[in-house]
């Protein structure tokens, strides 16, 4: 599994230095029309062709015979509750980070969009989730799961959810994504079936754009002290 994630490491370095380039142009990397371009060559470099190149050397099964609808739809389903926590531990980070007055540092990867209509949303959906979840579920649930799982479970679950959390290059929601990723360890072990994977992110992001209005989430891209932070937070 090294050889795996020192794949992963260069494709990551080589897709931040090619982002880096369309920075340095007259390109906005901050819009959602930015981000929709630049994630799919974040996750082909990061994701796609380190899983083809440790696949010519490592033989593994990537997503394992069909286990039924049933648990593709508990796996769809636990999204729902995940996407909360998530939430809560973003705002936990965030107020806390805010509290100790240091400058906010953000994600590698984002984008700030108001645009609310139905093609903002698929494009969202398309880029921020189910590209990268694909990557995702082939890469670090797939080929890399299937190396280090034969150590143990809990072995496989520190690993991966640490390399998952810090492949998202977010250091305020570092926490909130080393709990999806070991959450998403326990569905790959319980199911065996890497497509959960990507249905439990799928339906997080779902969720996460239904509830937006009803859950609020701390916008650490502009908010900037700790006064600037609702009470009802």
């Amino acid at each position: 599994w090294s050889y795996t994630f020192f794949l992963f490491s260069f494709g990551i370095l080589i897709a931040l230095i090619l982002i880096k380039l369309l920075k340095n142009s007259n390109f906005s990397s901050t819009s959602l029309v930015g981000y929709a371009l630049i994630s799919p060559i974040f996750c082909v470099f990061a994701y796609i062709l380190p899983a083809i190149i440790a696949g010519t050397k490592i033989k593994s099964d990537t997503w394992t015979d069909n286990t039924g609808i049933g648990s593709l739809i508990m796996a769809f389903v636990s999204g729902v509750p995940l996407a909360l926590v998530f939430r809560t531990i973003h705002n936990l980070s965030a107020y806390f980070h805010l509290w100790s007055g240091r400058t906010t540092i953000f994600p590698a990867l984002f984008y700030y969009c108001d645009d609310t209509t139905l093609l903002s949303r698929i494009t969202e959906v398309l880029s921020g989730c189910i590209i990268p979840a694909i990557g995702v579920a082939i890469l670090l649930y797939g080929i890399m799961w299937d190396r280090i799982s034969r150590r143990g479970f809990y072995y496989a679950l520190c690993i991966i959810s640490v390399v998952y959390a810090l492949a998202q290059l977010n250091p305020i929601d570092f926490f909130s994504y080393l709990f999806v990723g070991a959450w998403m360890c326990i569905l790959r072990d319980r199911i065996g079936n890497a497509w959960s994977i990507v249905l439990c992110l799928l339906s997080m992001k779902l969720t996460s754009i239904l509830t937006l209005d009803i859950i609020r989430e701390i916008d650490i891209y502009s908010t900037q002290t700790l006064s600037d932070v609702d009470d009802s937070f």
